[in-house]
């Protein structure tokens, strides 16, 4: 059976930027601590396909293959994480990318990877000894958390889960009201805050007076699922796992 491929997400800071070379530095995995899918990541997991594979690991936005803002350059490690230097394109999506770094749109990056070898530890989280790295991507904030949570359905949300989803649609609204990026980039973004605010009125109703959500227990699942499929059409993936 083949393996489904996996995505994990992690925030990264702007200062790795830089506009004038047109490279920024992402920290897309951390390593030594468990994640929100129970998994925890070791130094080295990548060596053994950046070695042989380094040349077919690609560069998206939201782990979409039809949006590539540039190209993957190095890739390296420390014992903090692993790192993916990347070039920003001259055309439209990859100037609209840079701008989305810089204005705070886009602050998390994520790794698309297959696990090929794994061990269970005592406590029962997964630890990844050597992964086949497949991509990079940088992510707006709808694709961060809590998004990642959804894989699995079966989790409660929590209320902090929430307001973040809804503060993450503000801000893109605004951001796609105020910005100089390219019409194409802003019908994307228009698209992915209509789709999701669609499923988040289903199931949440939101208070003027707490400017939170208050979530209905009983629709946290049906909630859970049906972002999950959002999310599997935006990533244009099948099985995926998200962290």
């Amino acid at each position: 059976m083949k393996k489904p491929i996996e995505y994990k997400a992690i925030a990264f800071e702007t200062k790795d930027v830089d506009r004038g070379k047109r490279k920024a530095i992402i920290m897309h995995a951390g390593y030594d601590n468990v994640d929100r899918t129970n998994d925890i990541s070791r130094k080295g997991m990548f060596t053994k396909s950046w070695l042989e594979n380094k040349d077919d690991i690609s560069f998206y936005f939201n782990h979409d293959p039809t949006q590539a803002p540039g190209k993957a350059v190095n890739f390296f490690e420390d014992d903090k994480g692993a790192y993916t230097e990347v070039f920003l394109g001259t055309h439209t999506l990859g100037e609209d990318t840079l701008k989305m770094m810089e204005e705070g749109i886009v602050k998390n990056a994520s790794f698309g990877y297959v696990a090929i070898k794994t061990n269970i530890l005592a406590d029962g989280v997964r630890e990844l000894k050597e992964v086949k790295h497949i991509e990079t991507s940088v992510l707006t904030k709808l694709q961060a958390n809590p998004l990642a949570r959804v894989m699995n359905v079966q989790k409660s949300f929590e209320a902090d889960d929430l307001v973040e989803l809804k503060e993450a649609i503000d801000e893109m609204e605004k951001f796609c009201k105020n910005t100089k990026a390219s019409d194409n980039t802003i019908i994307y973004l228009l698209k992915q805050i209509e789709q999701q605010k669609t499923v988040l009125s289903k199931y949440y109703e939101t208070t003027e007076a707490a400017t939170a959500l208050q979530p209905s227990k009983e629709n946290d699942k049906a909630f859970a699922g049906e972002l999950y499929l959002l999310t599997l059409k935006n990533f244009q993936y099948g099985n995926q796992r998200s962290g």
